[in-house]
Parts: structure tokens; C-alpha cells; sequence
């Protein structure tokens, strides 16, 4: 996560890495410079989102919901339409932060955490959506978050009205501002 008073500041804090990971950006000032610092650089703009609540969800007593593990890293690649990364999703794996929803003994869908903490790769495979499974993963991943003493927040894409519908319908609350995901490859010396 990059948030910092002035273009220049914001470039110093970036000037340790050797490598450039996913960079959340917090100023708009900050947009551009960054992604000068990468070639096919892609971004999402973002709003956030916070469930200020303490209250966990009841979940259906016939949700089968577990912890994923490294046999799923595949899988999730494939389906998580943000990234295409088995070992990102191997990193989260062992951060011991993916869930999946299963249906009959299938993966129907997952939901996990990003390294900065934020809720969020929730996916729900085409052949099961509409069965309210979304919604059952994300109030399973609120309480989650809950049980370990910590504020569950997340982004929502501009423009994904079902993800912010779902957002609205969970009681999750609409932060003021946005935040632009900045990923790509850095270019040479970066």
C-alpha cells in the first residue's frame, strides 16, 4: 500500500525496492508516476468498503466451507479473474486465508484474503452461481476476519454493481475515496 504527503515522497518509499510488487495506490497524484515505473502496467480503480459491525453472521448449518490447500493453487489461478498467478494464490494458501465453498463435494467457489489484508478474490464458478453462494462465502470471511480481532474491509472494482450490491446487502460500509491497484512488470532498474 503506497499513501504518502507528495509525488516525490511516495517515489522515495518506492525507490527501496528491487522489485516492484502489486502497488495499491491511495492519492491520485500518485497514479501516474507509478505507472511510469512499469511497462504493460494495468490498473483497477477501486472503492472501498468496511464492515464496521461486530456481530458475526449465522451461516447455513449445510454450508461446506473449508480451508483451502496447496492442491487448489491450480484451480484458483484458473478461475480468479484478477490473476492468473498459482503462486500468489500458493502464498495466500499458506497464510492460511482461502476458503472454498464446496457443493456435493466440489470446489463451487472461493473467497481469501490479499497480503495487504483487504477480503476480496471471491470467485463462484459459472455452473453454480446464483444460489446464493457468494453471499454465504463473504459473511463466512467477514466472521472470519472477526474472530481474529480485525476490521474486515475490501475493494470493489468501479463499476462491478453486483460485488457492490452484495457490499450493500452485507451492511458493509462505503469509505470516502478510492484506491487505484497498480500491477505490471517494472521496467529494467526498477
Amino acid at each position: 500500500m503506497l499513501s504518502a504527503a507528495t509525488p516525490e515522497a511516495g517515489m522515495a518509499l518506492l525507490s527501496d525496492f528491487e522489485t516492484l510488487p502489486t502497488i495499491v495506490v491511495h492519492q491520485e497524484f500518485l497514479i501516474e508516476p507509478v505507472m511510469q515505473m512499469y511497462k504493460k502496467a494495468g490498473y483497477n480503480v477501486c472503492d472501498q468498503v468496511v464492515y464496521t459491525k461486530k456481530e458475526p453472521f449465522a451461516i447455513p448449518a449445510d454450508a461446506d466451507i473449508r480451508l483451502l490447500d496447496e492442491s487448489y493453487c491450480q484451480i484458483m489461478a484458473d478461475h480468479y479473474h484478477l490473476s492468473d498467478d498459482p503462486e500468489y494464490m500458493r502464498e495466500l494458501v499458506n497464510l492460511g486465508v482461502m476458503h472454498g465453498i464446496f457443493v456435493e463435494n466440489e470446489l463451487a467457489g472461493f473467497i481469501g484474503m490479499h497480503t495487504e489484508g483487504s477480503m476480496g478474490l471471491l470467485e463462484i464458478f459459472p455452473e453454480y452461481q446464483n444460489r446464493g453462494l457468494a453471499t454465504i462465502l463473504q459473511k463466512y470471511m467477514i466472521n472470519f476476519i472477526l474472530q481474529k480481532g480485525w476490521v474486515p474491509f475490501g475493494q470493489v472494482i468501479v463499476g462491478n454493481e453486483a460485488s457492490m450490491g452484495l457490499q450493500r446487502k452485507l451492511g458493509m460500509e462505503l469509505a470516502d475515496g478510492k484506491v487505484t491497484w497498480i500491477y505490471g512488470q517494472a521496467e529494467e532498474g526498477n
